[in-house]
Parts: structure tokens; C-alpha cells; sequence
């Protein structure tokens, strides 16, 4: 198994249980995770750690959606070419939200099939950033 660099991955969802699946999948490959299930603790956790990539789900249960913690890390210096994968509960994207993510240049993996396209990415991401 191949050891990634210790630069964790934001996961922000808010259902623990892919809060879970991923940490566990993420572990199994030696990627280190942090956690969020909201915007602002997003937000405080990407300020006071370096990151190597986020996992972001579209549709969060706050006032913020998936999307404008996307757009905000685009409009930040700090972000802006930080790997962001959106990984969606979701069918298909709406015409706005595809667009948005286009847009924003991130990728979309759907849960329960994409998981490993997923890990393919964020590993990549991680060695990349660590390198």
C-alpha cells in the first residue's frame, strides 16, 4: 500500500455516515481526513489547516449549500486551485449546479457508484500536494 503525505482531506458532508465510509476508505489508503458537516466549520478547519483536497457534498442541511463553499474557495487566493471532488446523493446535477461546477473547475462523483474514481482522485490529489 502506498503511504500519501500527511496533507489531510477536508471532507464536508452532513451524514455521518459518509463521514464514516469515506474516513475508512481514506484510511485504508493512508490519506488522512479532517471533517465538516457544515459551511463555517468548513471555513475554520481549511483557515487553521493545510489541505490537500476536499470532498464536498452539494446539498448541506444549513443555509449554505455545497455550491457556495465552492464558490467561495474560488474566490480565495489561498483555494483557488485546491482539488475540490463533489460527491452527490444526487441522480444528476440540475442545468445551475452544473454549470456552477464546470465553472468552478470541479469534478463530480455520485455516491454509491463512484467511490473508486473518488479515492483515484484524492489520492492523486494527495500525493500530489505532499509532493
Amino acid at each position: 500500500m502506498v503511504r500519501y503525505g500527511r496533507i489531510p482531506v477536508l471532507i464536508v458532508d452532513d451524514e455521518p455516515s459518509i463521514h464514516q465510509l469515506l474516513g475508512r476508505l481514506f484510511g485504508w489508503h493512508r490519506i488522512p481526513t479532517l471533517h465538516a458537516s457544515s459551511f463555517a466549520t468548513a471555513l475554520d478547519l481549511a483557515s487553521r489547516h493545510a489541505i490537500s483536497a476536499m470532498v464536498l457534498d452539494l446539498r448541506l442541511q444549513a443555509a449554505e449549500s455545497g455550491l457556495d463553499l465552492l464558490r467561495w474557495l474560488r474566490a480565495s487566493p489561498a483555494y483557488r486551485q485546491l482539488p475540490v471532488c463533489i460527491f452527490t446523493g444526487s441522480v444528476t446535477l440540475n442545468e445551475d449546479e452544473e454549470a456552477a461546477v464546470t465553472y468552478h473547475d470541479a469534478e463530480v462523483f455520485f455516491k454509491g457508484k463512484d467511490l473508486n474514481r473518488l479515492v483515484e482522485r484524492i489520492a492523486a490529489a494527495a500525493t500530489h500536494r505532499a509532493a
